[in-house]
Order: structure tokens, then C-alpha cells, then sequence
């Protein structure tokens, strides 16, 4: 049998074969049917009037005058914007629950993210080099000269004769000294601190006069060989112990080139002679050495025009002029080049000219011993006359050494003492009476 249900519609049947009580016709038909919210569903004339509210405004600003057309257009821009302006300080410059203007965190870490500085590594300020060496007045850092102070400057004997040349060394020393020996020859002394040579030489015997002028420094000594006499005043190889020089005249400091004939081949290195002074006991460093006053180089409008200084160290056996030596001043780099003669002086180890930031012509009393070796006494303790070049300038002034442990100082006719340029400096020691000196500027 079959029950039409009007209200609903539905026609429910019983099915046959079937036990039990069949499902409530009413639950079963309310969850089957979706139900509508009378809310979510806008009357029919309030729906009709927004889909005519562009239809109505379009008739209203057609109807409108052309001077009322222009004001409502400005009214609607302005009201556009204004709301436009709300909404984007709502979203961009306002955070929830925040009662003060601030930057949204999304927006700070995007600009990080892409921030052209996000990536760069800020290098670290280098060191100033505001520490002096007192021997040539180069500028190092601390640490640079914390590291040069700790150990022992070293003085090297460096022959001068034609077999020698070129030489190596020179431009790698703090300081130079030169000096008459014997037969016309000059020979030379070079000081190492501030920096290292793979090369210097060839090495020679020590003489008395150089023995003087190292003292000051507390310098190990390179030599091999020394003048012998029974004359302290030039007894180089009695005043080495006497005066206790740290002397590095033993085996190993020295290597043979086979490129040269001896004696003209022994050369030795900073790295050498520092690793055999620990071998011997001459660890160690100075207490204090003695310091010039120094200055940075005059400007190049400051600087003096070309200046040309010739040396004769003895007049009465010149060899053919092979070892009297000429300084030219170069005004671009403010220094001097040397030649011997008319030869440029090489440094072999750098391949360059011999140069000098300062040089200082010191005259001397020498004078010959007489021995079988003709051994030359030069006076280095006490004072005498003294020409300085320096920038490019003529500086006449006088030279002074207290004692033998004591610096030699020069100072100009004033009486004021010569304030130098850093760098490495000359010490030419020309004789009084056997040597001539010329400048040309």
C-alpha cells in the first residue's frame, strides 16, 4: 500500500521483505533538502536597486551641468583617494595591537634581505705605522717593530774592490758606512734591522774604524777576518774581545758562490746569520739604541734642483778613478744615486741603482800606519767638519762622537742638530788631508 505525502511531495514506499520500523518520513526529508537562510538572501528590491545604482548615478551625472560635472568628478577623486589613504596606512604602516606608528616587521626584513649592504664585509683599519726604528727612522706598526726590536741589528762587511762588484745588500740596510783601507780601495759596512736580505757581500775582514761605529747599535758582526797589529788603533782582531763584539766570523755564516773567484765570494743572508747568533749564544736584543731626529721628505716644490757630489778618498792613488764615488740627486724620488765613477753602483740582490735618502760626507783624519799591510788609522771619536745632502740641498755643518759606545751626531752651522729623511743613509768618511770632495748644483 503506498501514502502520498502532499506536503512534501515525496512518495515513500515501504519496501517488502524488510524487518523493522521504517526511518521517520519528517527527519529523513529534512536532512535530504537543503534549507535556505532567510539572512544570507536580499530581499528582491534591495537587489534590484544595487545592480541600478551605476545606471542611476551615470543618468544624475549626465543631467548635470558642465561646471557641476567638473566639481562632482573632483568630490569623487578626493573621496577615492581619501579611503585609498586609509586603507594603505591600515595595511602597510599599522600593526594589530601596536598603539604607535611603526615600520611592519615584514616590510623591515624584506629590505634587509635585499639591502645592497646586507653582503659587504667591512674591512678591518690596518695598524698605523706610527713606530720609528731609531736607526733610520722607518716607520713600522707595532707590532712590526715589537718583532724587529727582539732581536740583535747585524753588521756586515761588504769589500768595495772591482772583483766584487756588483754588490749585495745595500738597499735592503738601515745604514752604510764607507771608508778608506788599503791601496786607495774603500771598503763598507751595512746595517740590518728593519728588514731582510737573502743575499749580502761578498764579506770581508774587519777593520778598527767600523768596529767604532757599530758599538753604538750593539750589533752582531759579520766579518771573516780582521787587520792584526800591535797598535791598538788598528788592531781589529784584539778589539773584537776586547770590546766584546758579538762576532759571527765562525763556520757555517757564510756560504762560497762558485760564480767568482775568491776571496770575492762569500756571501751570507739576515736569515742565515740570525739563526747561527742563536747557534753561538747571541740571543737577545739591545737595551737602546740611539735615535737621529726625522722627518717625512720635503715636497717637490720644496726640494733643491739637481745636485751632483764626487768623493776622492785618496788623492795620491787613485786607480784610475775605479773607487772615487759620485752621488746624483734625482728630485722625483728624493734621493740619491751613487756611481763609481762614471759607472752606475748596482745592488745585485734588488737589481737596482744604490740609492740613499740621506748623504753624509764626514771628513776624517787618516793616516797610514806603515805596516806591511799599510793599515789606514781613521779617527772616528771625537768632531770635525760635515756635509749633509738632503732634498736636494747643500747643508754644511759639523760631525761629533763622545765616546765609543756613543751615536756620531751632526748638526748644521748653527749649531742646531740635522733633523734627517727616513730612509737608509750613507756615511761617507773622507779623509782631511789625502781626500777631496766637489758639489755641483
Amino acid at each position: 500500500m503506498e501514502t502520498l505525502n502532499l506536503d512534501s511531495n515525496v512518495v515513500n514506499k515501504k519496501p517488502s521483505g524488510i524487518q523493522g520500523t521504517p526511518p521517520d518520513s519528517t527527519s529523513n526529508l529534512a536532512s535530504k533538502v537543503p534549507q535556505k537562510n532567510p539572512r544570507k538572501t536580499p530581499p528582491n528590491n534591495i537587489f534590484k536597486r544595487i545592480v541600478h545604482v551605476p545606471q542611476a548615478v551615470a543618468e544624475w551625472f549626465s543631467s548635470l551641468t558642465p561646471s557641476r560635472k567638473i566639481l562632482a568628478t573632483v568630490i569623487i577623486c578626493a573621496s577615492i583617494l581619501g579611503i585609498g589613504g586609509l586603507a594603505a596606512y591600515a595595511i602597510i604602516l599599522s600593526e594589530p595591537g601596536e598603539g604607535e606608528l611603526s615600520i611592519p616587521k615584514r616590510i623591515t626584513a624584506t629590505v634587509q634581505k635585499y639591502s645592497p649592504l646586507s653582503d659587504i664585509t667591512l674591512p678591518q683599519p690596518s695598524a698605523p705605522r706610527d713606530t720609528e726604528n731609531p736607526i733610520n727612522g722607518e716607520l713600522y706598526t707595532k707590532a712590526e717593530f715589537d718583532e724587529i726590536s727582539s732581536r740583535y741589528p747585524i753588521a756586515v762587511m761588504i769589500e768595495n774592490h772591482t772583483e766584487a762588484r756588483p754588490q749585495y745588500g745595500y738597499n735592503s740596510a738601515d745604514l752604510v758606512f764607507e771608508a778608506l783601507v788599503e791601496g786607495g780601495i774603500t771598503r763598507t759596512m751595512a746595517i740590518f734591522w728593519g728588514k731582510e736580505a737573502d743575499a749580502i757581500g761578498p764579506v770581508r775582514s774587519a777593520r778598527q774604524c767600523y768596529l767604532e761605529w757599530l758599538m753604538p747599535f750593539d750589533a752582531l758582526y759579520m766579518h771573516i777576518g780582521y787587520a792584526s797589529s800591535d797598535d791598538p788603533k788598528v788592531d781589529a782582531g784584539g778589539n773584537i774581545y776586547r770590546y766584546k763584539i758579538k762576532s759571527l766570523d765562525r763556520g757555517g755564516t757564510f756560504w762560497r758562490s762558485s760564480q767568482r773567484y775568491a776571496p770575492h765570494n762569500a756571501f751570507t743572508s739576515t736569515d742565515l746569520l740570525y739563526e747561527k747568533a742563536g747557534t753561538y749564544g747571541y740571543s737577545g736584543s739591545p737595551d737602546t739604541i740611539e735615535g737621529w731626529s726625522f722627518k717625512r721628505d720635503a715636497s717637490l716644490e720644496q726640494r733643491g734642483a739637481q745636485t751632483t757630489a764626487t768623493l776622492v778618498f785618496f788623492e795620491r792613488l787613485r786607480n784610475g778613478g775605479v773607487y772615487d764615488v759620485t752621488w746624483k740627486y734625482d728630485r722625483d724620488s728624493n734621493s740619491y744615486l751613487r756611481f763609481n765613477n762614471t759607472t752606475p753602483y748596482m745592488d745585485a740582490g734588488t737589481d737596482s741603482q744604490v740609492y740613499a735618502k740621506n748623504v753624509i760626507i764626514q771628513r776624517v783624519e787618516t793616516i797610514s800606519t806603515y805596516d806591511d799591510k799599510a793599515h789606514m788609522i781613521v779617527t772616528t771619536i771625537g768632531n770635525g767638519t760635515a756635509i749633509i745632502l738632503r732634498d736636494g740641498a747643500v747643508i754644511n755643518g759639523t760631525w761629533q762622537k763622545d765616546s765609543l759606545t756613543k751615536r756620531t751626531r751632526y748638526f748644521d752651522t748653527s749649531g742646531d742638530e740635522i733633523v734627517f729623511n727616513r730612509g737608509i743613509t750613507w756615511i761617507e768618511a773622507v779623509p782631511v788631508d789625502q781626500g777631496t770632495v766637489s758639489i755641483e748644483s
